[in-house]
């Protein structure tokens, strides 16, 4: 099955289910709040049920791991890929579907499980910080058809893009994620440590430029809408920039590998 083929919209609602989110980290905080406020009865399962319990209000219940409810129509595991496996095996025997929300991780770490799922929420989370933009896609997959249609009406209570995606094209969106998400965040950071360098205010300053990028994209491609000068050619500026980072030799490297790539991506001769 190809990529396109791969995945569709769910549009249908499903009743308030009763869910158990394991771990209570990033995913989990986000998921627990989003899903309580749509009126679904969850529970938090997690080591530190004394700690947790304060970001939550009183509608969310968190539990020792040990004390899991065994009648929830949903287990979310929140964790870390390498000890999904691990603490999957530890799990009594459930009647719910017992699902991950890694977006690299296959089916087979749940193989204990009748029914069973991937519940891959596409955003990036930070639990001491609020979800800006809390419609995002969430991609499923499941040990069968009814479990991919429950899976999907459960996403489509916080999500108005739920879709079926394999591991292979989960790994490939995964992918495209790291690039516009992580290594762009990277180059926040550098821009904040020229906004030291050089004592200006980075958040006033340099966050309505990233915005109004980022928006830009709603109308045209990437690819239409490179700015600066690499992709003019303008070595003057290009070699100014470069003597203000010349004390920082890792921006300096970082400015100078990334201008050679637009210099050649714009066929423009590199720098030496």
């Amino acid at each position: 099955m190809n990529a396109k083929n791969s995945y569709f919209c769910c549009v249908m609602k499903a009743d308030k289910s009763n869910l158990v989110i394991i771990g209570a980290g990033n995913v989990g905080t986000h998921l627990a709040k989003l899903f309580s406020n749509q009126g679904v009865s969850v529970t938090v399962a997690c080591r530190e049920n004394s700690i947790v319990s304060q970001r939550f209000d009183n509608n969310i219940h968190v539990v020792p791991m040990h004390e899991i409810p065994m009648n929830a129509d949903l287990y979310l595991l929140t964790l870390k890929d390498a000890v999904i496996a691990e603490v999957a095996s530890m799990l009594p025997d459930l009647s719910g579907i017992v699902a991950h929300t890694s977006g690299s991780v296959g089916l087979e770490p749940l193989s204990k499980f009748q029914r069973c799922g991937v519940f891959y929420p596409f955003q990036s989370f930070r639990k001491e910080i609020p979800l800006t933009v809390i419609d995002f896609p969430i991609l499923i997959e499941a040990s069968d058809a009814a479990v991919e249609q429950e899976l999907l009406s459960i996403a489509s209570l916080i999500s108005s893009t739920a879709m079926i995606a394999s591991k292979e094209v989960r790994a490939g969106i995964h992918t495209a994620g790291v690039f516009v998400s992580n290594f762009t965040n990277l180059m926040y950071c550098a821009g904040w440590s020229v906004a030291e360098m050089k004592q200006f205010d980075a958040k006033k300053l340099l966050l309505p430029l990233i915005q109004e990028t980022a928006l830009r994209l709603q109308y045209r491609q990437p690819s239409e809408l490179q700015t600066g000068p690499a992709i003019r050619d303008d070595r003057e500026t290009i070699l100014k920039h470069l003597d203000i980072l010349e004390k920082n030799p890792e921006l300096y490297r970082q400015y100078k590998e990334l201008t050679n790539a637009l210099l050649k991506k714009y066929g423009h001769e590199e720098l030496s």
